[in-house]
């Protein structure tokens, strides 16, 4: 409904009120006052007429009565009958008297005795017509009910256009800047604004316009300097992802990208029973050419050989730079026929390849190890070593030539090998041939932290007690077997033990950080076995931290979210090891309640030669600031890369530069339990 109508219906509406009103209750009440007031009036004249008469009755002059009422008849046309009568009720006028005619609502009748001494001498009755008073009320009504439809047509046309100046053209110009408002036009020209309500409602309006148009304005610059900084970092991890995984010299995958590769390969020869071909390269004179042209002679050299060795093996096949001048290649679903055919092309091609830098030439070579993984692959190590192997058989027998490992050809005697390392390893278990290290790491600002922090490190005794073998050697056989889980509770179980010990005369706290399988990760007793040994070796929760690695952590997340979050509860510390070793955890790292980061060695390692190593760390590092978490540096080897890592602001270092893996026996000597750091 529009506002002019809004405004005119109560108006019409009162209008109509009041002439319903006026028509039903006061005309006729006017109507019946005039009657009122006029019968008054002839009801005083029709006394004085008979006051006027009573001397001519006492005298019995009729005919001077008559004639005084005849005269009176012409004297009032409005009077239509008068009688007189005597006390008798006998007519003494008119001559021939008739009954009184009364009808009609525009006649009265009146009727006034004559007295004389409270005596009724005589009756004196008239009828008068009242038809022109009414008729006067009646145009009376008609004037009025014009004269208000007038006055009403005038004020409706007066309202309308003072409507249409003062409220509708400044509502509808009003609406049509709100239009252009909304389709972002903020220089619409709004109405005058007059010192009244609509005048006050245009102010507010223009004032709520400068400010959208400022907040717009606001609005944009920051969507542009989001939309940059979007860029920039989409830009930023697409760099950091692709330095990850690839070498920053050749383009080549990386070691770690390489290894991952690898490891999904021989999952998928024994899932699928398929056949993959790996080579390991070695330049024969990299050195040499190396010494005689410099680093920018010896960068070029590599990444020539990159592109030749790429050329020769298929686009889905994973070429890899290791490191220095060896590189790797996978070949998936490549059989051994295959394999020798492309090996000896490769060969060839490198015999041929001639390397030159200003006006020296080299013929430089590559001895070649080949191996194959099949359903029955051990494993990384294993292929890496025979391969490796394969590789310095090809050096000793004269170098630039390739050896095939037959090792892997040799499928027949792997049961029995892994039906011995079961035994073995199970003899272990039973005869406690197991034991502790640890190297200890330390916190760059001793005032944050005061504690003694150890890694606990897992040896076992070889055929000989003095022979040790290493975790390398014994865990990839445990896992396969399904024995990660009691070596797990074995290494809790003898930390706690010794941490008891070392408590009773240790000046400073000491805190142990205890490693966990991935299947210990989804053991559902693991929660219920370290409650049990926190309370039969009286162990503070607070100076035990677990260390899971990202791969473990990741490829169950909310199973370790659960584990993690239920030992935090009773007071013990979590840390994520080898982090970022990939690059896929950082999506899940906020979700993950961890007290500590532990930088993947291998940026650590490199950070002093390597600028995009000492990006990741310093990424990595900023990264866990903001999720509240603290940083320990791995594989601290030399004085450099701690200053390196001292400058980044890692909160604690560790590596064979601050201290070397020892027995925790040593810990269990008080003299050397507050001297065990270099």
């Amino acid at each position: 409904m529009r506002l002019r109508l809004k405004l005119f219906l109560p108006l019409i509406a009162f209008l109509l009120v009041f002439t319903s009103y006026a028509q039903w209750y006061w005309f006729p009440r006017l109507t019946s006052s005039v009657k009122a007031q006029h019968a008054i009036e002839l009801q005083n004249h029709l006394k004085s007429v008979g006051e006027s008469l009573i001397p001519l009755l006492l005298q019995a002059q009729l005919a001077n009565i008559h004639d005084t009422l005849d005269s009176l008849m012409e004297a009032n046309p409005s009077w239509k009958q008068i009688q007189l009568k005597n006390k008798f009720g006998q007519t003494l006028y008119p001559i021939s008297p008739k009954s009184f005619d009364t009808f009609g609502e525009n006649r009265i009748m009146l009727y006034q005795k004559i007295t004389l001494v409270d005596r009724e001498i005589a009756g004196l009755g008239l009828v008068v017509d009242i038809s022109s008073n009414l008729k006067k009320i009646e145009k009376l009504e008609r004037n009025f009910f014009s004269l208000l439809l007038l006055l009403l047509i005038l004020m409706v046309f007066s309202i309308a256009i003072l409507l249409e100046w003062i409220v509708s053209r400044p509502i509808r110009r009003l609406s049509l800047v709100s239009e252009k408002l909304s389709e972002g036009d903020y220089d619409a020209k709004l109405p005058i604004a007059h010192e009244d309500e609509v005048g006050h409602l245009v102010k507010r309006f223009d004032l709520m316009r400068q400010a959208l148009k400022q907040y717009r304005y606001q609005v944009e610059e920051e969507i542009i300097g989001h939309k940059q900084t979007t860029r920039e970092l989409v830009n930023q991890k697409e760099r950091l992802a692709y330095y990850a995984t690839h070498d920053s010299l050749t383009g080549l995958y990386n070691r770690r990208e390489f290894e991952t590769r690898l490891y999904a390969a021989i999952d998928r020869a024994r899932k699928d029973v398929t056949e993959h071909t790996i080579f390991y390269i070695d330049l024969d004179r990299f050195k040499l050419v190396n010494d005689s042209c410099g680093h920018l002679g010896g960068d070029l050299l590599l990444k020539q050989i990159s592109n030749l060795i790429k050329n020769h093996v298929r686009g889905s096949d994973t070429v890899a730079r290791l490191g220095g001048d060896e590189f790797a290649v996978l070949l998936e679903y490549c059989p051994a026929d295959i394999a020798k055919n492309t090996v000896i092309q490769l060969n060839k091609s490198i015999k041929k390849f001639i390397f030159r830098w200003q006006d020296k030439t080299f013929s430089v070579g590559a001895s070649i190890g080949v191996s194959f993984i099949t359903e029955n692959t051990p494993g990384i190590e294993s292929i890496l070593q025979a391969v490796d192997g394969a590789c310095y058989t090809a050096k000793r027998q004269g170098k630039n030539r390739y050896h095939i490992d037959k090792s892997g050809e040799e499928a027949i005697d792997f049961s029995e090998q892994k039906v011995e390392s079961v035994a073995y390893l199970l003899d272990a278990l039973h005869e406690d041939k197991f034991v502790l290290y640890v190297q200890p790491f330390q916190a760059l600002d001793p005032q944050a932290d005061s504690r003694l922090h150890y890694e606990i490190l897992i040896r076992m005794l070889g055929d000989q007690e003095t022979n040790l073998v290493l975790p390398s050697k014994f865990i990839p056989s445990a896992e396969r077997y399904n024995l990660m889980a009691k070596i797990d509770q074995w290494v809790i179980t003898s930390a706690f033990k010794s941490l008891q010990k070392i408590a009773a005369f240790s000046q400073k706290t000491v805190a142990l950080s205890i490693n966990l399988s991935g299947i210990s990760m989804s053991d559902m007793e693991l929660l219920t076995f370290i409650n049990q040994q926190l309370k039969i070796y009286s162990i503070n929760a607070k100076n035990i931290c677990f260390e899971i690695t990202e791969t473990t952590a990741i490829s169950d997340i909310s199973n370790a979210k659960m584990l993690i979050n239920e030992l935090k509860k009773i007071g013990c510390e979590f840390a994520l090891d080898d982090f970022g070793s990939g690059f896929s955890s950082l999506a899940y790292l906020k979700n993950l309640p961890i007290d500590y980061l532990k930088i993947d060695g291998e940026f650590i390692r490199e950070i002093a030669d390597d600028p995009i190593s000492e990006a990741m760390v310093q990424s990595i590092h900023q990264i866990a600031r903001v999720l509240g978490m603290k940083t320990i540096a791995e594989f601290v080897e030399n004085d450099v890369i701690r200053k390196k890592i001292e400058k980044i602001g890692v909160d604690y270092i560790q590596g064979n530069g601050i201290a070397e893996p020892f027995p925790i026996s040593e810990l269990l000597d008080p003299d050397n339990i507050n001297s065990c750091l270099k």
